[in-house]
């Protein structure tokens, strides 16, 4: 019976895919090339504002401190090109009690909102590449190392190891929203849930190359992007639609965010030096 349940589900979500994607994308708008090499967007509602990082020069492993923070307003407008700086290669963003915690190479970056000052760098034995970061309705954040293939967190103050596991190939994006947790798994294109708990993996979605960035509508469904230039929108069962694709005109589709109130899907396009933002559109 169970066999028979899996291959029910697995045919549903077959037959899905070649179904006509639930949503369609227009694009709204696009900032300033004034960007250096964004690679993340975190949408902060209650200041109503964009925050994105710039990587700048890419040193991958060397630090170099030209990475900064810049500030949009939701019309894409830069209010603010370096309101943190001193960053090495900043990447993703996550908030918490007025807090702004950033993965940036070998640190956990801790940036105090109201200031854009760095209170803190938090740093581990074994760190090579800090990508995306996640923070629970405890306020413990998780950070993927995607060169290391861990996952490390953040509990009380001190970073320790909380993922390390075959199964992880160049993890990129960690999203946690009502209570779940997801990983995109890079370089193998699968979109996981994870149990907190014991750390367990199943496989939510997949057939998504370079899966990198992932956001929520906050209705039970997701939006995964592929940083060599698609995104895709996936359901509440798994089942994925490609719904962008720039790949050809050579526009990357880096780490994501969602605006739930204005239904915008916003990118940052890495080596396009540019956000650009659309409006999700249910058929």
């Amino acid at each position: 019976m169970k066999s028979f349940l899996l291959s029910l589900i697995f045919l549903g979500k077959f037959l899905c895919s070649f179904a006509q994607s639930p949503v369609s994308l227009e694009k709204i708008w696009t900032s300033d090339t004034l960007l250096r090499t964004p690679e993340s967007v975190f949408y902060n509602k209650a200041k109503n504002e964009i925050y994105v990082t710039n990587m700048n020069s890419i040193h991958d492993k060397a630090a170099d401190q030209d990475g900064f923070i810049s500030v949009l307003n939701i019309q894409g407008k830069i209010n603010n090109l370096k309101w943190v700086t001193g960053l090495d290669d900043p990447k993703g963003m996550a908030t918490y009690n007025g807090k702004l915690y950033v993965g940036d190479l070998k640190n956990l970056v801790e940036v105090d909102i109201a200031t854009g000052n760095i209170l803190k760098k938090h740093t581990i034995e074994g760190a090579i590449f800090f990508n995306d970061v996640a923070v629970d309705a405890n306020g413990i954040v998780y950070v993927t190392d995607s060169f290391a293939n861990k996952v490390f967190r953040l509990k009380s103050g001190k970073l320790e190891l909380w993922i390390e596991r075959n199964k992880l190939d160049k993890p990129n994006g960690i999203f946690i929203s009502k209570g779940l947790y997801f990983l995109a798994n890079m370089n193998e294109g699968v979109l996981y849930s994870i149990n907190p708990k014991n750390k367990s993996f199943a496989k939510f979605s997949e057939h998504m190359p370079s899966a990198d960035g992932i956001a929520t509508d906050n209705n039970g469904n997701y939006f995964v992007s592929n940083w060599n230039g698609e995104l895709y929108f996936v359901n509440a069962k798994g089942a994925n639609w490609k719904i962008l694709d720039t790949k050809s005109i050579k526009i990357n589709s880096a780490d994501i965010d969602f605006i739930e109130d204005s239904k915008l899907l916003v990118v940052p396009t890495f080596f396009g030096n540019h956000v650009s933002a659309y409006k999700v559109i249910s058929k």
